[in-house]
């Protein structure tokens, strides 16, 4: 009973000012309309902003991601009984590489062929591939990333202090072959110098 007075008590306060019932009552309805405007909006113009950052690829050169592979290897090498100090290199097969979204077109033609001896058609397809471009924030076109390609690694060259025992070498090895996905003669393991 004590809500229902006070929320009466408000609207006979809020009566008397028909100014402010007015501007209440013209928020609240413009409020509504806004909120059913934007579940019409397709999905792409709710997220304008976001576009145009998806449009540009990710940088992610190659110098980092052998960096990144290193620092890796380098973590779970260390944590292998008897390897000590390490120091590890890798090199990859190929760079990295960009995909970025086409459009493909196909034109259907056919070609009618009439001699005596045969009454045929012959039917020819083309294909023309083009790249779909988005506009950014700035108006500037550019073509639609999609994802980008890692290389393959190629070798990984483990220098480390436990490297002259057999049974450590080989525990790299097999780690970074399961690990990594490549061939036991794709690893060297070499001992470290105690200069370094």
């Amino acid at each position: 009973m004590d809500e229902k007075k006070g929320l009466e008590g408000l609207l006979n306060g809020l009566g008397k000012n028909k100014k402010t019932v007015r501007y209440i009552v013209v928020l609240g309805i413009a409020g509504i309309l806004l909120i059913l405007l934007s579940e019409f909006l397709p999905s792409g113009a709710k997220n304008q902003g976001t576009a145009a950052d998806e449009a540009s690829p990710l940088v992610f050169s190659q110098e980092e991601y052998i960096s990144s592979l290193e620092n890796k290897i380098l973590e779970i090498v260390t944590a292998i009984d008897g390897v000590g100090e390490a120091r590890v290199m890798v090199t990859l097969k190929s760079t990295v590489e960009y995909v970025y979204a086409t459009e493909e077109n196909v034109t259907m033609s056919s070609v009618e062929e009439n001699d005596e001896t045969s009454n045929r058609g012959e039917l020819f397809q083309s294909f023309e591939e083009a790249f779909v471009f988005v506009e950014d924030v700035n108006g500037k076109k550019q073509a639609l990333y999609v994802t980008q390609i890692l290389p393959e690694i190629k070798g990984v060259v483990v220098v480390c202090e436990g490297g002259d025992t057999l049974a450590v070498r080989n525990d790299v090895i097999n780690a970074l072959t399961t690990g990594l996905g490549i061939f036991s003669n794709n690893v060297y393991v070499t001992k470290l110098s105690s200069a370094s």
